[in-house]
Formats: C-alpha cells, sequence, structure tokens
C-alpha cells in the first residue's frame, strides 16, 4: 500500500508521516529528505529537485515490488505537476491512495509558517514571511484529484489519522469484495 501526501508547506504532511510510520511501521519517502541531501552534496536547487522526484518514482516502484507499505511526503501542491509525478509511474497495479493537505485556518497556517521560520529544520525552508508563503501558493492550482482524499490539518492529529484509517479501511473491504 502506498499512501502519496501532497501540499502546502506546514500542513502537516511529514508529522502524520512520522505517526503513520511509528503506529503502523510504514516506510516513509520525503522529497525533502532527498532533496536537502543533494543540496548538501552541492547539487542546484533545479537539479536536486528534478533528482528528488525521479528517485521517489525508483523508490515507489522498488517499495512497491518488494510488498512494503509506504507513506510519500512530496509536496507538489500545484496540481498539474502532481499529475505529471504521478504519470511518471506507470505502473497500475500500484495500490495508490492519495491525500491532499489543506489548512482551512489562515492563523494557525501562518503559526507553523512562522516556527519553520524560527527554527529551520530543512536546507529549503526557503519562506520568510507568512505574506511571502501566501503569495507563493496563490501562484498555483491547488485542486483535489477525482480520487484524492482531502486532509485539513486544522483539525487534530487524531482526527486527521483517523480519516486516513477510515479512506484506507474503506478500500480494504472494496478490494476484499
Amino acid at each position: 500500500m502506498i499512501l502519496i501526501f501532497r501540499g502546502k508547506a506546514a500542513t502537516g504532511k511529514s508529522s502524520l508521516a512520522a505517526m503513520i510510520q511509528e503506529k503502523y511501521k510504514f516506510r516513509v519517502l520525503s522529497k525533502d529528505t532527498i532533496f536537502d541531501e543533494l543540496l548538501a552534496k552541492g547539487y542546484s536547487n533545479k537539479d536536486a529537485n528534478a533528482i528528488s522526484y525521479d528517485n521517489l518514482v525508483q523508490e515507489i516502484i522498488k517499495y512497491h515490488q518488494l510488498n512494503t507499505n509506504v507513506v510519500v511526503d512530496v509536496g507538489l501542491a500545484h496540481t498539474p505537476y502532481f499529475m505529471q509525478f504521478l504519470a511518471k509511474i506507470k505502473d497500475d497495479n500500484l495500490d495508490l491512495h492519495l491525500f491532499l493537505f489543506i489548512c482551512s485556518n489562515d492563523e494557525i497556517w501562518k503559526d507553523r509558517i512562522q516556527q519553520r521560520i524560527n527554527n529551520p529544520t530543512v536546507l529549503n525552508q526557503s519562506f520568510l514571511s507568512f505574506e511571502e508563503a501566501t503569495n507563493h501558493y496563490n501562484h498555483y492550482e491547488i485542486a483535489p484529484l477525482e480520487n484524492e482524499c482531502i486532509i485539513d490539518s486544522a483539525q487534530s492529529f487524531e482526527f486527521m489519522l483517523e480519516t486516513i484509517e477510515k479512506v484506507l479501511d474503506y478500500y480494504s473491504r472494496v478490494e476484499i469484495a
């Protein structure tokens, strides 16, 4: 089973992926982790970005072949870019479950962005203000795909985890039937 989390920065993708890793022992693949490693090795942002997504595709296919459950924290809030990423995964037999993370409360999102600015934990933390983050994402088309579940991180992590569990439970019942 492969869960793909996408959405804006600071919407809880990585935190929820870590919770699923701990609770269900899923493997977590993070675009940002790969990207940061490449930046540390001296790659340009453009090259690190392209290589990161290519590596994620290879890793998704590898773990699918190994029948390993994986959460992929991919970012890609911009729907057209996400669709390009999905097109690179050419295996129709993948058990993919797609989740778009949003934050419906701008004050909560603003606080999270500010926390990241004050305590950067990744090399690619590029926003210097909430306004900059807002302007950045205003240029994006962020819309769920037909088969994508929306996770609102203005809710508690427990509620978000329950939502994902309900989706997975539903699909496992459908596949068994």
